[in-house]
């Protein structure tokens, strides 16, 4: 059966974006693209906002990614005018800004994916102008780049939002959309944190007879 009223009672909340649970409760995050994505929770029962309006800011059209993280929800927004916006919170109802502008970049308008991964948060940037971009953070405050340019293609604009992220022996992977440009075929990109750089070492052992 139906849990939700259509939109929420919002017929501009055209769809959910994103779904997460949260200290025993079922948050969804809608795209709405005239008044601001906004975050709905429930507890099985009643469907209650905590976000409206794209937290402040219209130009947040969609959240497309929640996810948990150090005991703190976070939610990642598209936004095509100042580049995408992370937000987290503590009980799901008092919101904090982690960042603005795509991390510097603009460009970086379509959030595509959180993620966390070997007790660190990875972000994936949707980037249409040079290629999509990895981030990773230890405690969601300060961010670290690690993937570059569409892992070396600009085509590569992202992954195909959280759909093509996913974590499978103990490492990280990614899939790739290619939108702008006439396609090659997606790519599927794998991250392993754990390896080893060794030298090849040949021992031979030569026998003497006496």
């Amino acid at each position: 059966m139906q849990s939700n009223v259509n939109g929420f009672g919002n017929v501009d909340n055209q769809g959910i974006g994103a779904f997460t649970v949260f200290n025993e409760e079922l948050y969804a995050a809608t795209l709405n693209h005239l008044g601001g994505a906004e975050i709905w929770r429930t507890d099985g029962i009643t469907w209650t906002a905590v976000i409206t309006g794209g937290f402040g800011i219209t130009g947040n059209l969609r959240i497309t990614s929640l996810t948990v993280f150090n005991d703190q929800i976070y939610a990642l927004t598209r936004n095509l005018v100042s580049g995408s916006e992370l937000w987290r919170s503590n009980d799901g109802i008092e919101w904090e800004n982690v960042f603005t502008g795509g991390l510097g970049n603009p460009q970086n308008c379509r959030g595509y994916g959180l993620i966390t991964f070997n007790q660190q948060l990875y972000y994936f940037t949707g980037n249409w102008d040079t290629g999509g971009e990895v981030w990773r953070s230890t405690d969601g405050s300060s961010w670290e780049q690690i993937g570059f340019g569409g892992w070396g293609n600009p085509d590569n604009v992202g992954p195909l939002f959280d759909n093509s992220i996913e974590i499978f022996n103990e490492r990280l992977f990614a899939g790739t959309a290619k939108v702008v440009t006439p396609s090659t075929g997606g790519e599927i990109w794998m991250y392993n944190p754990l390896r080893a750089y060794m030298p090849l070492i040949i021992h031979a052992t030569e026998y003497y007879a006496p």
